[in-house]
């Protein structure tokens, strides 16, 4: 990952975003792209998209809160409505006023939250695989184990994600 991201050129840094630092990598120059992981993914899993981008486009990809090099906070909630709420605060902590956003799983889900809830700060929206809470007709443990908040990568039960 370390020689990829090298590669691209992204700079990584940190912000404050409520009780949380939150890691991200930026890089490039225009209008602003950013990049949301998936529930088992982190920041550096974009690097060989943000190569592509950052020619055109100042790219930013953060670690989502309780994810890769982010803070997680025992007894906070990682669920959807709790990360939309840091996702707004990111945005405005890093002056973005308007952007292109894209996800994949979670960060897909958070993409169009955000676009529904926000839609003057959304220039586009871009789904890189399916994103996560789709609904269907019967629902599957992950996808209750996630809306409840819980962590589907160590069995769920009752470890909050």
């Amino acid at each position: 990952m370390e020689l990829n991201r090298k590669v691209a050129g992204p700079s990584e840094r940190t912000v404050s975003v409520g009780t949380h630092e939150v890691r991200y990598l930026e890089g490039g120059q225009g209008e602003v792209v950013v990049l949301l992981h998936g529930i088992f993914g982190e920041k550096d899993h974009w690097v060989d998209y943000d190569r592509q981008l950052t020619h055109r486009y100042r790219v930013i990809v953060p670690d989502l809160p309780g994810f890769g090099g982010s803070s997680r906070l025992t007894g906070e909630s990682y669920g959807y409505a709790a990360q939309m709420q840091r996702l707004v605060m990111l945005l405005v902590r890093l002056g973005l006023k308007r952007v292109h956003i894209a996800g994949s799983s979670m960060g897909g889900t958070l993409a169009a939250l955000l676009a529904m809830r926000e839609p003057r700060r959304v220039a586009s929206v871009a789904f890189i695989d399916a994103p996560h809470g789709i609904r269907t007709p019967r629902r599957s443990q992950m996808g209750s184990a996630i809306e409840a908040g819980e962590s589907p990568s160590h069995g769920g039960e009752g470890r909050p994600f």
